[in-house]
This record gives C-alpha cells, sequence and structure tokens, in this order.
C-alpha cells in the first residue's frame, strides 16, 4: 500500500524492511510508479488484487437490506465500504447525499466500515435522510447484489477490493479518478481520465 508518511526515519525502517523481501510489489502500476519516484524503493514490481468469482458474482443469495433498514422500494441503493479515515472523504459524501436530498432524489446510501472518524461522520449525518451505517457486514457479496451500486470518493486509492467485489456481483461504481482508479475501470491507462 501507499507508505503513509515520508520522512527520512520512516524511509529507512521501509528500505530495511523491504530488503529483507526478495521483492517489493505494489497492487497497481500507478502506485508502484509513486514510491520509486518518491524515493521509497528502486524498483517495485506490481501484482494486482483480485476476488474469487465463485463467491463475488451477479448470483444469489442477496441480503434482504431493503427490508431490514425500511428503505423505500422507489429508492436506489448505493453502498459506501471503506474504513472511516480522512483519506477516503466520507465528508464529500455527506455534503452529496445532502445536495440529492434537497432535489429530493430517491437515493439511500449505506455506509459500510470502521475507524477514527466514524463517531463524527454518523454525527455529521444525522440531519440526512436515507444514509445508513452498518459497521460490519458478514456477507459482503450478498450486500452488493441487494445494491444498485457503489460509491468510493477517496482521495487516494491503488486497487480498492470494494470496486473489483462490486464489478464482480455485477454492480456500477462510481468512484473519483485517482490512483489506480482509472485504470481499474477500463481506460487503459493509470493516468485520470480528461
Amino acid at each position: 500500500s501507499r507508505p503513509s508518511h515520508g520522512g527520512k526515519a520512516a524511509r529507512i525502517l521501509t528500505r530495511n524492511a523491504a530488503r529483507q523481501s526478495a521483492k517489493v510489489f505494489a497492487v497497481s502500476d500507478q502506485l508502484a510508479g509513486e514510491v520509486v519516484r518518491a524515493g521509497w524503493f528502486k524498483n517495485c514490481g506490481v501484482i494486482v488484487n483480485g476476488v474469487d468469482t465463485r463467491d463475488f458474482s451477479p448470483h444469489v443469495p442477496v441480503m434482504d437490506i431493503r427490508r431490514s433498514l425500511a428503505i423505500p422500494a422507489t429508492h436506489c441503493i448505493f453502498v459506501h465500504i471503506a474504513r472511516f479515515a480522512p483519506i477516503k472523504r466520507h465528508e464529500d459524501l455527506l455534503r452529496a447525499m445532502l445536495d440529492l436530498q434537497r432535489h429530493q432524489v430517491p437515493l439511500t446510501m449505506i455506509c459500510v466500515g470502521q475507524g477514527p472518524l466514524q463517531a463524527s461522520i454518523r454525527q455529521g449525518a444525522r440531519g440526512l435522510q436515507h444514509v445508513h451505517f452498518i459497521t460490519h457486514v458478514g456477507d459482503v457479496a450478498s450486500l452488493l447484489r441487494a445494491s444498485d451500486g457503489v460509491v468510493l470518493c477517496s482521495e487516494h486509492e491503488a486497487t480498492p477490493m470494494c470496486l473489483l467485489e462490486a464489478m464482480a456481483c455485477g454492480r456500477p461504481v462510481v468512484a473519483s479518478s485517482v490512483g489506480g482508479i482509472p485504470a481499474l475501470l477500463g481506460n487503459g491507462t493509470d493516468k485520470p481520465a480528461g
């Protein structure tokens, strides 16, 4: 994954750890290039993430999330699966939901995850209708199949598993054009789409 800080001591520790390994790998071409350009490593290979399509497929079972959360039958259901951390930009997601609510767009957002910002994000969503929070889901594939799509508005990602899982379940994704996401979504390049 992307190194979280770039101090000299962190670089030394990371390089020493890498020397213990035969090779260093990232999960996208974009991330591999970034860590080499930033001076973390001289070389970085790529092993892309993947999902088991026997588990993540468009086929049953489907979680009855609409009934369990009392989601109106007319609403589209979008899911956001991410840890509650600044890089995931939950605040932007809540602002978008507020705008959609003002325009009476029939949409329900389900935020799944845990993390240090969870309490403050929940607090920020108190005035919003149709935003639900789930800390843990035992069967992510079933939740994805019960949704109409997945949204991920991170400020940086390499190859996010939730997007791979959503696509394997046949669900559309709405994602920020950052990191390895453009290549993952099929525009043929790691550079953001123009």
